[in-house]
C-alpha cells in the first residue's frame, strides 16, 4: 500500500468557519486520505510544504516510520509551519490506515473515550460593530451551535486604549444580550495582550460568564 498522489485542495470560506486547505492522499490500491491544514497559519505557505515532501512510494501504512523520518531528516524541526505540514500528512495517513484495515482511527489509537463532543463556531474576528458581532451569533446558533467564539478586542496589540476596551466590553456584551444565558460565549485573544491587560479585560468581562 504505497502513496502514488498527494493533493492539497484549498477550502473556500463559508458561513462559520474557514478551513485553509485539505490534503488528499491516494494509495496505489485506490484508498484515499483526508487530512487538514489549518487556515490559521498561512495555510498555502503549509501546504507547499506538504508538497516539497517526498511522500510518492512510501508505504502510507507506516505512520510511525514517517513521523520519525521526516522529522529526523529535516534540519529545521518543529516550528508552526513544519509541525502543520507533518501533522496534515498524519492525519491522512491515519485515515488511510483506518479504511484499509475497516476500523474507526479512534480504535487504532486506543479506543473511544467519549461518543458526543460540544461544538461550537466562530462568529467575529474583527472590528465591527456590537451589532454585528451579536448578529452573526445569533446566526450562528440558529444553525444549531450552543457555543460561539469570538475575538472581540478590534486591532490591539498588547495594550488597549479606554476606547478600544470600551468596545472590546460592548462586543461581548451585545452577543450575550443576543444569544441568552444557555449559549456558550469563548472569548478568544490570540495571545495579543500583555499580562496586565489580559487580566484587565478578563475581570471587565466576568460578569458576562464567558465559558473561557
Amino acid at each position: 500500500m504505497k502513496i502514488a498522489s498527494v493533493e492539497t485542495r484549498p477550502v473556500q470560506p463559508g458561513r462559520h468557519g474557514t478551513l485553509g486547505y485539505l490534503l488528499l492522499v491516494c494509495t496505489d490500491d485506490g484508498i484515499k486520505g483526508l487530512g487538514e491544514i489549518a487556515a490559521d497559519c498561512h495555510p498555502s505557505t503549509v501546504a507547499n510544504a506538504v508538497r516539497q515532501m517526498q511522500l510518492v512510494g512510501r508505504d502510507a501504512g507506516n505512520v510511525e516510520d514517517f513521523w520519525r523520518h521526516i522529522n529526523e531528516s529535516t534540519f529545521w524541526r518543529g516550528g508552526p509551519i513544519w509541525t502543520s505540514a507533518v501533522s496534515a500528512v498524519e492525519q491522512a495517513l491515519w485515515d488511510i490506515k483506518g479504511r484499509h484495515l475497516g476500523a474507526p482511527v479512534h480504535e487504532l489509537v486506543g479506543g473511544m473515550v467519549r461518543d458526543r463532543i460540544p461544538l461550537y463556531t466562530h462568529t467575529l474576528f474583527g472590528n465591527e460593530s456590537p451589532d454585528d458581532f451579536a448578529a452573526s451569533a445569533v446566526d450562528a446558533v440558529e444553525l444549531g451551535f450552543t457555543a460561539v467564539k469570538l475575538d472581540p478586542l478590534g486591532h490591539a496589540q498588547q495594550t488597549m486604549k479606554r476606547n478600544a476596551v470600551c468596545l472590546a466590553v460592548e462586543r461581548v456584551a451585545a452577543t450575550r444580550e443576543a444569544v441568552g444565558p444557555d449559549v456558550d460565549i469563548l472569548i478568544e485573544g490570540h495571545g495579543r495582550l500583555s499580562p496586565n491587560m489580559a487580566i484587565r479585560m478578563a475581570r471587565m468581562l466576568e460578569p458576562y460568564n464567558p465559558f473561557f
